[in-house]
């Protein structure tokens, strides 16, 4: 997990440890690190994934480098209180529901075209929403209108 990263109680890096080295000795399309009780993340996710479910755990933040490969990110049910500057750049898919996000996520790759940000603590503003966005969740926030929803097949407010 991280290097300077406190262990928290109860949390299962041995397994999430295991779990990782399983999914790039079968070359997994998913890696599955749900419900291990994590507060943060290891710094080196295998490269050849294209999805990762960290959720149902306690972390506040995900970490700056994830992999370009990435493009669905399940980090439902934790404590994020922002998300990192350089989300990878093909991502399509992120689940940042029931986290403690206070503002919409700046820097959201331009790929991306379903984004559930529901269930946090956002007020204010929508920002930069990508034109590729088709499926957007912001139901239980307390975000101000007027929304951008040219492309929108979905809206949830």
């Amino acid at each position: 997990m991280g290097k300077n990263a406190p262990y928290g109680d109860g949390e299962l890096r041995d397994l999430a440890m295991a779990l990782m080295r399983d999914s790039l000795e079968r070359n997994s399309p998913y890696l599955d690190l749900s419900h291990l009780k994590l507060s943060s993340l290891p710094e080196a996710i295998p490269e050849q994934l294209p999805t990762i479910d960290v959720s149902k755990n306690r972390l506040y933040m995900l970490p700056e480098c994830l992999p370009p490969t990435l493009l669905r990110i399940i980090a439902a049910q934790n404590k994020l209180v922002t998300l990192p500057n350089n989300l990878p750049k093909g991502l399509v898919e992120l689940n940042i529901s029931y986290n403690n996000l206070k503002s919409f996520p700046e820097h959201l790759p331009s790929s991306i075209y379903m984004l559930d940000i529901s269930d946090n603590q956002m007020e204010g503003a929508i920002g930069n929403l990508p034109e590729s966005t088709t499926h957007l969740d912001l139901s239980t926030n307390k975000l101000k209108k007027p929304y951008q929803t040219n492309s929108l097949n979905s809206l949830n407010i």
